[in-house]
């Protein structure tokens, strides 16, 4: 390796101070968001920026594969087009096992747009061999190896050039192991690299490589061109097109242009965690604010670009039009939504808001341990469940989904439907009730949280406001299908609500007398109880305020919970 001469071009002098940034500013322009990923799970991985402006976001996905296979994937974002056009592809070949147990996807930069991936498969033993993959621009699978057919029991990992014709492919717990391929694929027989980079990226001149604080520039051969030495370790290099790239350092951000030249940006670690280019501005994802800032060239803020609750930004690029891409987190599962806009504006805002307002459900939900089809569940059933659903949005909503979170908050239980779709218009401030049916779910027994219902996905998009999605009703009383005596299930409880004294009447019951819990909506028992008698009083002057659940059990262990509610 070849030292060059340390340099650090500084175009500025100044430090910029964002602690009183300017409230954002009004534009006009036609910002669109895409929500690539209705429900499930999406992680972004990686992007790849192609020749002709193209970004390719590699991203891994359940979507085409079901709940439990997750498969790696890649969407091409062309320049000037609309998000509503993009299409997955699934990374997948006939006769091969890249994604069987899918755990990490690795990605290689190399010239011409061209991507070598690599993965890392889960067991729960053992991990399992994964596979090598080369991409070209076009999106065409040059080359495929599975060493899980070809039984050689290598695992995939981070994966950087060692040289100009090989690459060093990292084990994912040992940087320092690992093994070595040529361009081909084909595993070499030779020592592994002392001193491997971190990451590099391929360039038409050479390459781009990173290791701790020092960034190098390489020739063709694989030579440094330059060599600069920064302030502190080197945490990303990200690429902004046509061979320049943003360095982000643990204290300061630095661009290196196409000829290698480095400079220096008055923009600090500690201020945001991402920062791209477009021709008239930078862009910059703020640590304390939930915006990104948008700079001019002098890197004086201008506008100030608010994220919705939600949002996770993951990169940004400009091509003809700004983008974004980040990842959605919802109640339930995770997707990615892309935002362009025009020109050199951009919003990030999500105009779809939509949210329940109500769930009616029967105020007895009976419950049967001998029907689950698996041992340790039982059977929950609702007669009914009424859904109230709200546009708190400014656009009419034409669709969305409706979602039962019961049958994840206990176990992934089976019921007979978990998802339902609803195509009736919906305009701004209107509410509508939607009903899901009688409903069963098999959970895992003593699991008696409330019925959880979420809507999401209006119009195909991210919603606003992920927050008021989620309606949870509590259960008023559980009645198990037993032989127990009619008067156990008859108790009265009462007053309801409840000041100094709780009074719970049983009649006819003879000696089947049950014992009595108090827990508190997260399942936390409060106290334990006696009843001996046809009349139990409780004295609740010392109960805090709040929404309780009494549950009586019967000698073969069914029982009956009420709901209480505690007024001083």
């Amino acid at each position: 390796m070849i030292n060059g001469i340390n340099k650090i071009f500084s175009y500025y002098s100044f430090f910029l101070v964002l602690s009183g940034l300017c409230a954002p500013l009004t534009t006009v322009c036609q910002s669109e968001n895409h929500l690539l990923h209705l429900d499930g799970y999406d992680e972004y991985v990686d992007y790849q920026l192609l020749p002709d402006g193209t970004c390719r976001m590699f991203f891994l996905s359940n979507q085409q594969s079901g709940w439990g296979n997750i498969h790696a994937n890649y969407v091409d974002i062309k320049p000037g087009v609309s998000l509503d056009s993009l299409e997955m592809v699934d990374l997948t070949m006939p006769n091969q096992s890249f994604n069987f147990a899918l755990y990490q996807l690795f990605t290689l930069h190399l010239k011409d747009g061209a991507t070598l991936l690599t993965n890392t498969q889960w067991d729960c033993d053992f991990d399992p061999p994964g596979g090598l993959m080369m991409l070209d621009q076009y999106g065409e699978v040059l080359w495929f190896r599975d060493f899980h057919q070809e039984n050689i029991y290598e695992t995939g990992g981070e994966m950087v050039f060692a040289d100009k014709d090989v690459i060093f492919i990292k084990d994912m717990y040992n940087a320092d192991e690992g093994f070595l391929i040529d361009r081909n694929g084909q595993i070499l027989d030779l020592p592994l690299p002392a001193d491997p980079y971190d990451q590099t990226i391929e360039t038409s001149y050479g390459f781009v490589a990173r290791v701790n604080d020092r960034l190098d520039v390489l020739d063709s051969s694989f030579q440094a061109i330059y060599s600069y030495s920064l302030d502190q370790e080197i945490q990303t290099l990200q690429p902004l097109g046509n061979e320049r790239f943003m360095i982000r350092t643990d204290a300061k951000f630095y661009e290196l242009d196409a000829h290698g030249v480095l400079k220096y940006l008055p923009l600090t670690s500690t201020q945001y965690s991402i920062v791209w280019k477009s021709p008239e501005h930078y862009w910059a994802l703020s640590n304390t604010l939930q915006a990104v800032i948008k700079l001019d060239t002098l890197f004086t803020p201008v506008d100030s670009l608010v994220i919705q609750n939600g949002i996770q930004v993951k990169m940004g690029f400009s091509s003809l039009d700004p983008y974004v891409v980040s990842e959605f987190i919802g109640w339930l599962g995770r997707g990615i939504v892309a935002f362009k806009g025009n020109g050199e504006d951009l919003q990030l805002k999500l105009p779809y808001d939509i949210g329940i307002t109500a769930v009616t459900i029967p105020d007895t939900v009976w419950v049967d341990p001998s029907s689950a089809p698996l041992w340790g569940l039982w059977t929950y059933r609702y007669e009914f469940a009424d859904v109230e659903v709200t546009n708190f949005g400014t656009d009419t909503v034409f669709n969305y989904k409706i979602e039962s979170l019961d049958a994840f908050d206990c176990f992934f239980c089976q019921s007979q439907n978990w998802f339902w779709d609803v195509d009736t218009p919906l305009p701004p401030g209107m509410s509508t009730t939607f009903s899901l049916g009688p409903l069963f779910f098999n959970c895992i027994q003593n699991n008696h949280s409330p019925l959880c219902i979420t809507t999401m996905a209006p119009n195909n998009k991210a919603d606003g406001n992920y927050e008021n999605d989620k309606f949870c009703q509590p259960i008023n009383t559980i009645i198990l299908a037993n032989n127990e005596p009619e008067a156990f299930v008859q108790a009265q409880f009462y007053p309801n609500p409840a000041d100094n004294k709780l009074i719970i009447e049983m009649t006819g019951m003879n000696s089947y007398w049950p014992t009595g819990s108090l827990y508190d909506l997260t399942g936390r028992l409060i106290t334990s109880f006696e009843i001996t008698g046809n009349r139990t009083e409780l004295f609740t002057g010392d109960w805090p305020p709040g929404v309780y659940m009494v549950r009586l059990t019967g000698p073969n262990g069914n029982f009956i919970t009420r709901k209480l509610v505690i007024q001083h």
